[in-house]
């Protein structure tokens, strides 16, 4: 039978409890739990089919964004740089510093030695000019933000949406995530040196070797 039903602890009721004490107990105060109620399960049975809804509808947008983002990447790819950093970056000889595709590079409105170089070199003239200057992912999205170089489609996704999109598109992964990488790769590369955090500095053999560059450079 489909009878709802309800259980009242009275254990702990003293034997000797007044009608009336009795009663607030068995209709207010006592410890109760429901053994069964056909709301409580037809209400169980709509949160699941709703989260079965959410969760479908964010598949279905995770599906539609891989597919954009494989397009990007692909246009990404045959893109041809356009940043003057890049010709710094070269005359200082870091040429291995940039260029580096990394997952989440589609993320981006510019090849990956654009945003690469402009990141480094702007830390460069920094460091050269005599003040410290980390490189941050913080600093580095602002600074590509203000050049309208994150695509607008990716760049205010969530975790969860970010997982979707990687389990269809393994090159996938959020704007900051191929910031990290990248930086990554320029420390085992001694390029820059992890400090604290999402924190890197130059390393000193840089500075060293980009001072005595454009020291050489303007000899010729």
């Amino acid at each position: 039978m489909d009878i709802s039903a309800i259980e009242v602890d009275l254990s702990k009721l003293p034997r000797d409890i007044s009608r009336k004490d009795l009663e607030d107990a068995i209709l207010d105060a006592a410890p109760r739990k429901w053994l069964h109620n056909p709301k409580l399960r037809d209400g169980q049975a709509e949160l699941e089919f709703r989260q079965r809804r959410r969760q479908e509808a964010r598949s279905q947008r995770a599906l539609a964004l891989a597919s954009a983002y494989r397009t990007a990447l692909n246009n990404i790819r045959s893109a041809r740089n356009s940043s003057l950093a890049v010709g710094r970056i070269h005359a200082d000889g870091l040429d291995r510093a940039i260029g580096h595709e990394v997952p989440g590079s589609g993320c981006f409105m510019a090849p990956p030695a654009d945003w690469q170089a402009v990141i480094l070199a702007d830390v460069i003239e920094i460091v050269l000019s005599g003040h410290q200057s980390p490189i941050t992912v913080k600093a580095a999205l602002w600074k590509l933000r203000q050049r309208r170089w994150i695509n607008p489609r990716f760049s205010r996704l969530s975790e969860a949406d970010a997982h979707e999109i990687k389990s269809a598109v393994s090159e996938f992964d959020l704007p900051a995530g191929a910031i990290l990488t990248w930086a990554a790769i320029l420390s085992r590369l001694s390029i820059l040196v992890p400090v604290l955090g999402d924190r890197w500095i130059l390393h000193p053999m840089i500075i060293s070797q980009v001072y005595a560059t454009r020291s050489a450079n303007k000899l010729k």
